[in-house]
Parts: structure tokens; sequence; C-alpha cells
């Protein structure tokens, strides 16, 4: 038997270890699959094409700074030879536009978008399959400037003679979605855990805000990666759920702060909320009447970022000197939120200083990646920890309410139904229960066999009463049952019938050499009109009334 016990926890472990090689050589090859993306595309025939555009005066355009007016036209002469069977590939931002070749339209760029989301797309990629002809030709290119006064671009133009440059605008910013998604999976199942754990107490708060937090700064990160854009085809609702994003993150980040530095009952955290709330309102109702949109009034968001960073900061020093704040979170929250607030300031400079990769991974992002993934795995060990004590707390509250012998609810248990049951207002019914003959067994053949009838007699009214019953052992010979069901419904009859008939079996396959027996009483109460004592009096009292029957019975 020893033998068999060690083959098959050998056989389960061989099965984890399984699992785990499994896992293991998936993550591998998605790592694999991500390290060589760019190689079947590698070598792609790209050749520039953002010269002697000019615009419709003649003068040269320079792409970099088109003029501010609200319609600008920039044409060019194009040779047959060179753009046929190719693509014209470029990023735009802030524009809309049309191009026509030879005065007959090739493409249109006019995304349709509800009003309330604005105007703005962020960049976006675009290639234009150019039409086969044998001469040379004029390519003109149309343009609305979004914001009058404040001009958008085209960059990076050039002729593709392969589908390189969309997919790899895809793969470019695939790592960054896939991360994106593995945060919001994250952030999600952390607020879940929060809502719906049981034993966290106001720790539940902290784990929510920060899941809420995760989730909206990830939707923030990819809703401004090409990949998202490209994929959705629908920029313009992207670059509205990545202004949203950037909104809503803060009021959970402030919650967080307040919850894991001890400031919970702070009402600046409130204040905060409604500010928040107040922004995101007027920004709406701004856009949709036409008078700033959400780009306009993005400088209202570093405002509002700014604020619940100094509240961040705020709770981080009152937490610190009124000793709120663990030792071990502090040093976690001090070292990587500091981080990030360097790296952010460092990538602001360099966004005002047209120096930043307006397309690429911001090192601001990684660095709230690693404040993400860090806190993250603290919260992770700290739900791991509660629910270790919670699973303790609720291992010894069932010793508590439980009887050992049979398992059951024990007199405790039943005290505190009687308790709850009480301060309702349903109805049920009271089932009092006493084994027969037990003095008789234990005198006779010992306790021993008196604890085999209490177990067989305990185990069949637990399996008669299957309903929604509760069903308690109250005293040595003594058992009593809660239901939902009136006496006079079918299905309170048949537990008491299915009772009747597994006594009965066991008396004649057992041949016990007393015979097991039980008397019952019952009666319905009412907790809006009925006085708790004395409906238990009188189960008590029909009980008592069918087991002098019974043994009248049995005498004649």
């Amino acid at each position: 038997m020893k033998h068999y016990d060690n083959d098959k926890r050998a056989f389960r472990d061989s099965r984890i270890f399984f699992c785990i090689l499994v896992f293991i050589s998936a993550v591998i090859l998605i790592g694999v699959t991500l390290w060589n993306l760019n190689d079947s595309y590698s070598g792609g025939n790209a050749m520039p094409y953002d010269e002697t555009w000019t615009y419709e005066s003649g003068s040269l355009a320079d792409f970099d700074n088109l003029i501010t007016e609200e319609h600008v036209t920039i044409h060019k002469r194009i040779d047959g030879d060179i753009i046929n069977t190719k693509s014209l590939c470029f990023h735009s931002k802030n524009i809309h536009f049309s191009i026509f070749l030879d005065g007959e339209m090739i493409y249109d760029f006019h995304p349709k978008a509800p009003k309330y989301m604005g105007k703005s797309y962020g960049v976006y990629s675009h290639s234009v399959t150019m039409p086969v002809i044998t001469h040379d030709g004029d390519v003109r290119i149309v343009i609305d400037n979004l914001y009058p006064g404040k001009p958008g671009y085209i960059k990076d133009m050039h002729l593709d003679s392969s589908n390189h440059f969309i997919v790899g605008e895809i793969q470019d910013s695939i790592i960054e979605l896939l991360a994106c998604v593995i945060t919001i999976v994250f952030g999600v199942l952390l607020a879940l855990i929060g809502l719906f754990g049981r034993n966290f107490g106001d720790k539940r708060y902290e784990i929510v805000s920060f899941g809420a937090f995760s989730t909206a700064a990830a939707l923030w990160i990819a809703t401004g990666t090409q990949a998202d854009a490209l994929l959705t085809g629908a920029p313009v609702a992207v670059h509205f759920a990545n202004y949203m994003a950037l909104d809503l993150m803060t009021y959970p980040g402030v919650i967080f702060a307040a919850y894991i530095t001890g400031n919970k009952e702070s009402k600046l955290s409130i204040g905060f909320g409604l500010l928040a709330l107040t922004k995101i309102i007027f920004s709406i109702i701004s856009t949709c009447i036409g008078f700033r949109d959400y780009h306009q009034l993005l400088f209202l968001t570093h405002i509002l970022i700014v604020l619940g960073i100094l509240t961040f900061i705020y709770y981080l020093i009152r937490g610190i000197v009124k000793k709120t704040l663990s030792n071990v979170l502090a040093k976690i929250v001090i070292v990587f939120f500091a981080l990030a607030m360097i790296v952010s300031i460092y990538d602001v400079i360099m966004y005002f200083n047209n120096m930043h990769n307006y397309i690429t991974f911001s090192i601001s992002t990684s660095a709230l990646y690693i404040f993400i993934l860090v806190c993250g795995i603290y919260e992770f060990v700290s739900i791991t920890e509660m629910s270790k004590r919670g699973q303790y707390a609720e291992a010894m509250e069932q010793m508590a309410y439980q009887d050992e012998l049979t398992n059951m609810f024990n007199r405790k248990a039943f005290n505190r139904t009687l308790q709850e049951i009480e301060k309702g207002t349903e109805s049920y019914t009271f089932v009092m229960l006493d084994l027969n003959n037990l003095k008789n067994v234990n005198d006779e053949y010992g306790h021993e066999m008196g604890d085999t009838y209490i177990v067989s007699i305990a185990d069949y009214i637990c399996r008669s009463f299957q309903n929604k019953e509760k069903c308690y052992r109250i005293g040595g010979d003594e058992f009593f049952v809660i239901s939902e069901y009136k006496p006079t419904e079918e299905s309170f009859k048949k537990c008491l019938t299915r009772l009747s008939d597994m006594i009965a079996e066991f008396n004649q396959e057992k041949k016990p050499p007393i015979e097991l027996s039980i008397a019952y009483g019952y009666e319905v109460y009412d907790p809006t009109k009925d006085e708790q004592n004395k409906i238990l009096r009188v189960a008590d009292e029909r009980m008592y009334e069918m087991k002098a029957q019974m043994k009248l019975a049995k005498s004649s």
C-alpha cells in the first residue's frame, strides 16, 4: 500500500512537472516568435518620396512645417515607371486629406466618428497603392487641417514595393500591445479578486483601486500604439479611448495611494475624484458643442496628472511621518514611483524639444510597467497571505460550529441560526428529532456501538433533508432540522418518507441488536408573529408524543 501511495505521488508530481514544462516551452516559443518578427521583412525596397512637393503657389512644401491654413493643397509630378507596382507610405497627424492622381481620387482619409469622440486621431500610418500608369502624371494631396492655426503633418513619406510598411508598423508595436493586453487582464483579475474575495476587509479597496489603475494605464498605452489603430481601423475611436484612459487612471492611482499610506479617511481623495469627474464631463460637453476638443484640452489633463502626482507624494510623506506605511511597501513605492517620475519628466522634455520618437515605446511607459509589475507582485503576495489567514479562520470557525462525531452543525451553530432567523421575516418549519433507545444501546453494548447509531442516524437525516434544510446535532441523541418548506408541501413529506425508508433498510440489512428508530415533531415558525421558544416547545412536545406512541405500539 505504501509503494502504491509513492507511485501515485510520483505520478502527480510528473503531471505537474510536464505542465510546467509545457508552460515554459510556450513562453520560449512566444519569445522566439517576437524576437524574429521582422526577419521575413528585412531589406524592403523603400525609396524616400518627400522631396519636390509644392504648394499651388509653386513654393516648396515642408512636411515638417505645413502652412496653417484650413485647406492646403500640395502636388508633385511623378514618373509612371517609378510609381507603378508601388505604394505611397507615410504617417499623418491632425489632418484629413484626399489623394488624387491626374484628377481622379485614389485615396480618401476623412474618418467618421460620433461627435463626442472629437476629431483627433493621433499618429496614423497609410499605405496607398498607386494605380498603374504609362505616362508621367500629377499627384495632388488636398489637406484639411483639423486645427487651423496649428498645422498637422505628414512624415516619413516613401515608396515601398512590398507590404512591409503596414506590417512593419504593426510589428514595431505588437510587443507593446501584447504587454498592454496582459496588463489589462492582470488589472481586471486583480479588481475582481478585490471585489469578490473574502476576508480582505478594507484591503479590498486598495486591491480594487490598483487593479483599476493598472487597467486604465495599460489601456492608455495600448491606444497609443500603431498596432491598435491599424488593427481596429478606427483611429478616432482609439484616440478617444486614449484621452479617456489618461483622465481615468489618475483617480484610482490617488485612491491606491490613500489606502497604502493609511490615509483612507482623507477627504482629499474625494475632492480629487470630483475634480477628475468634472474634467471628464467638461471635456465631453466641450467637444460635443464644438468649443474645444480633447486634443485642445490636453493641458487640463496634464494639470490633473500633476495634481494626482502631488497628492500621491503628499500621502506618501504623511504615511511615512505617521508610520502608517509599512517599510517594505514604502521602499517599493518610493523607489519605483520616483523612477517613474524622473523618466516621465525626461520624456516630457524630449517631447517638447521634438527629440522624442513619436511612435516608439517611451522610457516613461517602461517605468510605468515596472511600477505596475512591482506593486502588483506585492498585492498578490498580500492576497495570498490574507487568503491563508482567511482559510485558517474558516477552518477554526468550522471546527467551532461543527459536531466532531457526525460532522453536522452543533449546538453553537444552532443557536446562531435561531438568532438570525428571529431577526428575519421568512417562515420555517422546525423539526425536533430524538434517537430512541440510545441509553439502552450504550448500557448493553457500549458507547462505541452507541456512536455507530448516532453516526448512522445523523447520516440519514442529512441525506433525507437535501433541499435547503440545515441539520444540527444539539445533544447526545437530539437532532434538529430547519426547513424552508411547510409540512403540507410534498417536498417536506418526501424528506420524512426518505428518512423512514433509510432507517427500515438499516434495520433489515444490519439487523442490529436493538432496532434503530427515531421520533420527531415539527411546527411552523413565523418570526413576524410567533415566539421562538414557544414554537420550539411545541415541536419538542410533538416529538415526545410520537415517542410515547411508538413505545405503546411496541408494547402492544
